[in-house]
C-alpha cells in the first residue's frame, strides 16, 4: 500500500502542477455524475475499488471524494500524504486516467477558424483540449484521409460529461429519443443551436472554475457518406443544418468549452432556433394521409355499406 501510495503521489504531483484546472474539471464532472439522480447509468466508468460486490458504492465514493479539497491544496506532497489511501486512489483514478489540458481559443482557431468566429456571443470562460489515445487517433486519421472532416458543436448536461469524455456519446440514448431527423447523434456548426442543450449544474464544492457550470463540446466529424446533413429545404427554421451521425467511429471529441453561470454570455433558458414539428418526409406523409382521407370521403357515398345504412336509418314515408 505504501509503494502504491508513492506511485499515486508521484503521478498526481506532476498532473496537478502541469494542469491544475484540468484536474479541477475532471473532479467536477465526476462529482456531478456521482450526485445525479441518474448516477446508476451515467456515473460510468466507476472506480473498481468502490464496488460492493457487483454494486457501485456511491456513498463510499461520495465520502472519500469529500475529503479531497481544493486542487491547489494537493500540489504539495505533504498534503497528498495526509489523505486516506482510498481518497488518494480516487483522486488518481479521476485525474490521471484521462488526458485533457487547458488551452486557448487561439489554439482552437488553428483547427477551426470559422468555428471561433461563430462563437462570438458564446465565448467560454475556459477551453480544454482533449487528447485521444494513439490507437483512437490513428484509426480516425485513416478515415479522415479517405473522406475529409468537418466540425460541429454538441451541448449536454454537465452530469453527462464524465461518461462522454471517457466512453464517447452513447448511440443507445440517441435511439431512445424522438429526434427531428431520426435516430443519431446530433451536431451543429452553429453554437446558438447546440447551446440550447447545455444544462448548467452546481460544480464541485472546491472548484475554481465557478459555482455553476455548463459544457459545449467541439467534435471533429468524418464526412462519410452515411453522415447526414439536414438541408435548407428540410423545414428547419434557421439557416444552419444539423449534422447527424450514426456511428461513433465517425466522430472525435476535440475541445470542451466550459461556461460559468456567474458570467454567462448567453441564455440557456430560451431556445433561439425553433424547429418545426415536421421534416420534409413528415410533410409528404401528412399530405399523403390527407389525400387518402379525401378519397375515402368521396368514395363512401357510393359504397354498398353507405346505401344499406341510408336505407336502415331513413324513416318510412
Amino acid at each position: 500500500s505504501n509503494s502504491l501510495s508513492s506511485d499515486f503521489i508521484h503521478r498526481l504531483i506532476i498532473k496537478l502542477e502541469t494542469s491544475p484546472l484540468s484536474c479541477d474539471l475532471l473532479l467536477t464532472l465526476f462529482d456531478s455524475a456521482l450526485k445525479s439522480y441518474r448516477r446508476s447509468s451515467i456515473c460510468e466508468p466507476f472506480p473498481t475499488d468502490f464496488y460492493d460486490q457487483r454494486e457501485k458504492d456511491f456513498s463510499k465514493a461520495e465520502f472519500f471524494l469529500s475529503l479531497i479539497h481544493s486542487v491547489d491544496d494537493f500540489r504539495q506532497t505533504k498534503n497528498l500524504e495526509s489523505l486516506p489511501f482510498r481518497s488518494l486512489y480516487l483522486l488518481d483514478w479521476i485525474v490521471c486516467g484521462f488526458d485533457i489540458r487547458q488551452t486557448t481559443l487561439e489554439k482552437f482557431s488553428l483547427h477551426w477558424p470559422v468555428g471561433v468566429k461563430r462563437l462570438a456571443g458564446y465565448l467560454p470562460n475556459h477551453v480544454f483540449e482533449i487528447f485521444p489515445s494513439d490507437q483512437q487517433q490513428q484509426k480516425f486519421e485513416l478515415l479522415s484521409r479517405t473522406y475529409g472532416t468537418m466540425f460541429g458543436f454538441h451541448g449536454s448536461s454537465l452530469e453527462n460529461w464524465h461518461s462522454i469524455l471517457r466512453n464517447g456519446l452513447n448511440m443507445r440514448f440517441a435511439k431512445k429519443n424522438v429526434s427531428l431527423y431520426g435516430d443519431g447523434l446530433y451536431f451543429c456548426p452553429d453554437p446558438s443551436v447546440a447551446a440550447n442543450f447545455i444544462e448548467m449544474r452546481t460544480s464541485w464544492a472546491y472548484s475554481k472554475l465557478g459555482s455553476r457550470l455548463g459544457c459545449l463540446a467541439v467534435f471533429e466529424i468524418i464526412k462519410h457518406p452515411k453522415v447526414l446533413q439536414s438541408s435548407e429545404d428540410s423545414l428547419l427554421v434557421g439557416k444552419e443544418p444539423y449534422i447527424i451521425v450514426q456511428n461513433n467511429e465517425h466522430i472525435m471529441l476535440r475541445y470542451l468549452l466550459v461556461y460559468n453561470s456567474d458570467d454567462l454570455p448567453f441564455s440557456v433558458e430560451h431556445s433561439q432556433v425553433r424547429p418545426r414539428l415536421l421534416t420534409k418526409n413528415g410533410m409528404l406523409l401528412l399530405i399523403l394521409l390527407i389525400y387518402v382521407f379525401v378519397l375515402v370521403l368521396l368514395a363512401f357515398p357510393r359504397s354498398s355499406f353507405f346505401n344499406r345504412a341510408k336505407f336502415l336509418f331513413t324513416p318510412p314515408q
